[in-house]
C-alpha cells in the first residue's frame, strides 16, 4: 500500500489539452519504439531524448509512461497490444504544448 501511496500519475491527457496548452502533431520514428511481449504483459519504450512535463501511450485508450534514462516506458496487457498496436500514438506534454506522434 506504501508504495501505491508513492506512485506519481500523469494528469488525464484531456485535462492538459484543457489548460490552454495548443496541440500539434509530430511524425512517430518507429525505430525509437522497442516491444518486449510476454504472455501476459507487454512493456513498450520510447527511447527518445525528449524531456517532457508527461507522456502517454494512446492505443485503445491512453495509458501513463514513467521517465525511464533512455526516454519513457509503460507495461500494458498483451491482448490490448496485440489488438491496437496499429493505432499506436504517443502524447506527449512540455510547458508550453502537447505533441502527438503518430
Amino acid at each position: 500500500m506504501k508504495k501505491m501511496l508513492q506512485l506519481d500519475m500523469n494528469p488525464v491527457l484531456s485535462s492538459v489539452t484543457g489548460e490552454g496548452r495548443p496541440r500539434q502533431d509530430a511524425k512517430l520514428d518507429r525505430n525509437q519504439i522497442s516491444v518486449e511481449s510476454g504472455a501476459q504483459l507487454t512493456k513498450i519504450s520510447w527511447n527518445t531524448d525528449a524531456d517532457c512535463e508527461y507522456a502517454w501511450l494512446l492505443l485503445e485508450r491512453e495509458y501513463d509512461m514513467r521517465k525511464t534514462d533512455a526516454g519513457y516506458e509503460v507495461t500494458v496487457l498483451t491482448d490490448d497490444w496485440n489488438l491496437h498496436r496499429e493505432k499506436l500514438q504517443i502524447a506527449a506534454a512540455d510547458a508550453a504544448n502537447v505533441t502527438v506522434y503518430q
